[in-house]
């Protein structure tokens, strides 16, 4: 393989957003074998101006939460496509109890 000569950071990083292993190195192989430029790259990986970096079948599950006149919102992600309801609850329900743990522990130090 002859050298890809990638200079930017940019670059660099649409290197890494690709879906597995052998797609990154496709992608480094056509760098170095066309001179692509940055701009030359990130269109490859929208050629109809989709800009998801993940296919719609292997995107990660999020859940979003915003509640009204409450002033947050809440976003949370998983490393998969699909979660099920129970398993968010729980997943949110180990979350809390998480927070009351280090809310207990910071208050214990300050008595």
């Amino acid at each position: 393989m002859s050298r890809a000569d990638i200079t930017t950071k940019s670059t660099l990083m649409e290197i890494v957003r690709q879906i597995d292993e052998e797609a990154m190195m496709a992608l480094i192989g056509d760098i170095a074998e066309h001179g692509l430029t940055r701009d030359q790259v990130r269109q490859r990986k929208r050629p109809n101006g989709d800009d998801a970096a993940w296919p719609a079948s292997r995107r990660p599950f999020v859940f979003q939460y915003k509640p009204p006149n409450r002033g947050f919102a809440l976003s949370l992600r998983f490393e998969r496509e699909a979660v099920e309801p129970r398993e968010l609850l729980e997943t949110l329900e180990t979350i809390v109890r998480d927070l009351r743990t280090q809310i207990e522990s910071s208050s214990e130090g300050t008595e």
